[in-house]
């Protein structure tokens, strides 16, 4: 077997390994933004009762990644049951979290 095969076979092993551990935690750290913005904004919105815009105002950094918007029940969408805030970060990464008036907000 050639030897250079064999070191350019365990090089690239290697950057791969430190690749797939990289974008693994890029994408855990989404999720924990988009649940955190989900359930931030939800309890300003429906226990705080402001308005959206407002509370993501005082969003702290890095919060500002992800794109929120409040869903409201409708009798015509059964996933949507209850009102709560849906979040996105970079259009792949969701969060979600439904108020309950006697619970407040929870996570999805």
């Amino acid at each position: 077997m050639n030897f250079k095969f064999v070191v350019a076979a365990t090089i690239l092993v290697v950057a791969m390994m430190l690749i797939y551990q990289t974008v693994e935690e890029k994408v855990d750290a989404a999720f924990i933004v988009a649940n955190a913005v989900a359930k931030t904004a939800c309890t300003c919105v429906f226990v705080a009762q402001r308005p959206l815009e407002a509370c993501r105002q005082d969003d702290p950094p890095g919060f500002s990644i992800a794109r929120a918007w409040v869903v409201e029940p409708t009798e015509s969408d059964v996933e949507a049951e209850l009102p709560g805030v849906s979040t996105s970060v970079m259009w792949a990464v969701r969060g979600r979290a439904f108020y309950r008036p006697d619970l407040g907000c929870q996570l999805e």
